[in-house]
């Protein structure tokens, strides 16, 4: 059947992102014509990731910038046979609606609520429904023939993987469209994800009898999509689905790293009595040198062995510092005058470094706890498998989307927001068990549907090595990849592992992860998304996100906009992210100009990890109001720049909807110049106003939100998942 293109004009363009796999030959053009002999070839099985779609001639198109910076386009669709050439994650299409309004559609005929038909009927229209369409519903479906599942929806080239027998019953948590077939997607027993048929679309027939009718495809009645012209019109709910991740980490880390030799740098003082140098860190072994109660001994690696912590030389020879106990008993910031006041005191030793790297590593750590860490031990969750909820969990995410669905209109935007989870997988139970809470919350955006998820910043904790910690930022953003929605990821001053070299390794920056290291990992997954497409000055982490077939525009900023530029060593605490706030003129300017250039009857969400200077909260934020010599410090006068100029576009414009963050691991809130400066409680249990209050395995144990904002009523809707603070959390704000 063809595709109705009667009333949308030749290069007729909507911006709309993906990615479109392919299931033939299509040739890569220079100009969206069928005439250009093109410059490549994308055969079947390959995926392109597109920025943009249009309408040309007889085909729908897809455009993207190309690796040497040229723009491509390639066709997906052809309009006169309705032939899609594979499979889209963004069922949008570039095309004007053939009856009333103005604007695109959305979609290559005027199409309805997903899910609303069954047997027949929806049957009768399945042509219309994109291969790859997901109805996110959960339910059960007991087979009245045998059935095979496998792990993809292909009939023909999948793998076959399970089998269902007549009378067998399979749980699901979502619906697909493909091949010819109703699909449903089930997590099996061994936490893969799988895909069973449950019905034949022609000749139509069901294999047996399902708990919650509705099929994924569109009725075909009514408008949806795209940016329609019409604001009577309701868009698309759910989100787009970006499609199967790509993942990036190795898996869990279902190892220890406590009896590594950690590569730190720093003095030690013997204060209590001397002690004496051994060729192996073994205190029956031989000794070698001694150093006299008051040495001051330069150490270039740290080990523990024989019950405790030895500092190795620079010759290679080891001097035991004190006994290891867990937790490790360290005093931190020992007052001395003769020596800088950042820095411990262990055993009969004062260390010129804050923190023994044991202070972050479990069994021993002993800050940031709470007492159920010790009944429990750390959790190796695999960050590439989709979360199995258990009943708590459940129950907790089907309550969520109730409310959600309670109070969302037919313009509402749902945003998913977790911030502070402060991921490692070796410091405590809960900092390993927040890789869990990022697959919830990506559980809920795939099952249940999000426009975005957002997480807030200080992904990881930043206390471990470089190459761990490295590790970890994988770990993190392939647990959140399981949302397969679009994601935005904000730079918290912990994400950076400057907290580390200072306070572990001597001030030296070996252990820093700058953000070009950082790149790959983190932003480079969610670059393309935002329109400074990742080239920002020092790589930081910000741009605008205009959410698709919707007003609402996301402004995600970077608190710790510094240059990577270290001395070794380092020589001012003021140097590090780890400390101090920066916004670099490049992005305040950036951010006026942009703020300019957004219409006048669209809205604006702003997404920061660290609040502004000069915005009074309940819980103090020190960052925001440093001072250096009397004087606030001047990353804390480009902090009330940022602020002002926000200030002055919503006095100009009133469509500030709020401003979101996180860092102080409260629930707080200002409504400061007219403006919702809202705050979110850490995600991590063992630390904020939660703590101790937030028992491992409880619903209480995790805390985000998913933001709703109905731009209609001009209200933005708070629902909370877990933990929150009754005194400042709020379920509704007027903006």
């Amino acid at each position: 059947m063809a595709i109705d293109v009667s009333n949308t004009p030749d290069m007729y363009k909507i911006t709309a992102s993906g990615s479109f796999t392919f299931n033939t030959s299509c040739r890569v053009r220079n100009t969206p014509n069928m005439s250009d002999s093109g410059v490549a070839t994308y055969t079947s099985g390959m995926t392109v990731s597109y920025d943009s779609k249009l309408k040309n001639g007889n085909h729908l198109w897809l455009s993207y910038i190309a690796t040497s910076g040229t723009r491509r386009y390639i066709p997906y669709a052809n309009t006169d046979t309705g032939v899609y050439f594979g499979t889209d994650t963004n069922s949008v299409n570039p095309i004007k609606a053939a009856t009333s309004g103005s604007g695109s559609t959305g979609t290559g005929t005027t199409t309805g609520a997903l899910g609303s038909l069954t047997g027949q009927t929806g049957a009768n229209v399945a042509d219309q429904t994109p291969d790859g369409t997901i109805l996110a519903m959960s339910g059960s479906f007991t087979f009245s023939e045998a059935a095979r599942g496998r792990d993809k929806t292909s009939m023909t080239t999948a793998n076959k993987v399970d089998s269902f027998a007549i009378g067998e019953t399979v749980y699901y948590n979502a619906k697909v469209k493909a091949d010819g077939h109703y699909w449903f997607r089930y997590i099996h027993t061994s936490g893969a994800t799988y895909y069973v048929p449950y019905a034949t679309i022609a000749p139509f027939r069901y294999y047996g009898t399902d708990s919650k009718p509705g099929d994924p495809v569109y009725s075909q009645s009514s408008t949806t999509g795209g940016n329609t012209g019409d604001s009577s019109t309701s868009r698309t709910q759910g989100g787009q689905d970006t499609g199967v991740p790509n993942f990036q980490s190795n898996g869990s880390a279902s190892f220890s790293i406590d009896n590594d030799t950690m590569l730190v740098n720093g003095f030690a003082t013997l204060t209590d009595n001397g002690a004496w140098t051994r060729n192996t860190p073994l205190m029956s072994a031989a000794n070698i040198t001694h150093y006299a109660k008051g040495s001051k001994v330069k150490y270039v690696k740290k080990i523990h062995a024989d019950s405790r912590i030895w500092v190795v030389l620079s010759n290679g020879q080891y001097l035991p510092i004190g006994k290891l106990s867990t937790p490790i008993s360290e005093t931190q910031k020992y007052q001395d005058s003769s020596i800088p006041s950042y820095h411990s005191k262990f055993s009969y030793t004062i260390d010129s470094n804050v923190h023994q790297p044991w202070a972050s590593i479990w069994p021993y750590t002993a800050n940031d706890t709470n007492n159920d860490d010790r009944n429990n031990s750390l959790l190796y969750e695999n960050p590439k498998q989709e979360l199995i909820p258990t009943t708590t969990e459940q129950n907790e995410l089907s309550l969520v989307k109730n409310q959600v669905d309670a109070i969302s209109t037919s313009d509402a935007v749902t945003i998913g927001f977790m911030t502070d989870t402060h991921f490692s997988s070796f410091k405590t139970p809960s900092t390993a068990r927040t890789l869990r809470q990022m697959k919830t919350m990506s559980y809920y955006a795939k099952n249940y549907g999000l426009d975005l998820m957002i997480h807030g910043g200080d992904l990881n904790d930043g206390a471990e090595e470089k190459k761990y910690e490295l590790d970890d930022v994988k770990r993190a953003m392939d647990a959140l990849k399981l949302g397969h929605r679009p994601l935005l990821v904000a730079q918290g001053n912990h994400d950076d592992n400057s907290g580390f070299a200072r306070d572990f390794d001597g001030y030296y920056p070996r252990n820093i992860i700058t953000n070009s290291e950082a790149y790959p990992y983190r932003f480079g997954n969610f670059a393309n998304l935002l329109d400074t497409k990742g080239n920002t000055a020092n790589q930081a982490t910000y741009g605008k996100y205009k959410i698709p077939n919707s007003k609402i525009n996301v402004i995600l900023l970077d608190g710790f906009d510094q240059s990577d530029n270290y001395s070794s060593p380092i020589t001012a605490r003021r140097d590090f992210r780890h400390g101090w706030t920066h916004f670099s003129q490049t992005q305040q300017n950036w951010l006026r100009s942009t703020l300019n250039t957004i219409p006048n009857d669209e809205l604006v969400l702003v997404v920061t990890h660290i609040m502004l200077h000069g915005v009074n909260f309940h819980t103090p934020n020190t960052f925001a109001e440093a001072k250096l010599s009397g004087s606030y410090a001047p990353g804390v006068v480009e902090s009330g720049n940022i602020r002002q100029i926000l200030v002055d576009y919503n006095n100009r414009t009133n469509n500030l909807v709020a401003v979101l963050g996180g860092h102080t691991h409260v629930d707080d809130y200002s409504s400061d110049y007219g403006i919702n400066w809202i705050v979110s409680t850490c995600a991590v249990s063992d630390r904020g106003d939660g703590q101790g209050s937030r028992p491992i395995g409880s619903v209480n144990e995790q805390a985000w939100d998913t933001f709703v904002i109905d731009p209609s009523t001009r209200k933005l809707h708070r629902v909370r998942y877990g933990w929150h603070n009754n005194s400042y959390f709020s379920s509704s704000y007027s903006f």
